[in-house]
């Protein structure tokens, strides 16, 4: 699963993310995408998957 947004926010972010994991995903990888150099959005995203 990729989870996505357009926030800056911890809590809906790493906030988020952390409330997935304790439901059971695994967090593969997450980055905060800066879009500001391109006059764009900061994005924050998330890759998890569920139990092998």
């Amino acid at each position: 699963m990729l989870y996505i947004t357009c926030s800056v926010f911890e809590k809906e972010n790493e906030g988020q993310v952390h409330e997935l994991q304790n439901a059971g995903l695994h967090l593969l990888e997450q980055q905060v995408l800066k879009g500001y150099d391109q006059k764009a959005d900061t994005m924050f995203a998330a890759l998890m998957r569920a139990p092998l």
